[in-house]
């Protein structure tokens, strides 16, 4: 099915094409290099909420007079042009 040889620092994977695609292994190579980014951060659950909600109000102060109302404006006329 598969194996897996070690090679100095680095692993070998060899996997079947037919199992997995290029883009699925990117990914799992992302999310390898993610959890490598997040074992070492002191970042808890707590301060990840706090800093979400800080970027979230700095988008919306940022954004609230040209991307939003020009989103609304858009949904306003796809729903009026459903309407006629």
């Amino acid at each position: 099915m598969g194996s897996i040889v070690s090679q100095g620092e680095n692993l070998i994977l060899t996997i079947p094409k037919y199992l997995v695609s290029k883009k699925e292994i990117q990914k799992i190579l992302e999310l390898l290099n993610f959890y490598d980014l997040v074992k070492s951060s002191e970042l808890t659950e707590n301060k990840a909420g706090q800093f979400s909600e800080e970027i979230k109000k700095v988008w919306r102060e940022t954004n609230k007079t040209e991307f939003l109302p020009k989103l609304m404006n858009e949904k306003l006329q796809r729903l009026i042009k459903s309407l006629t």
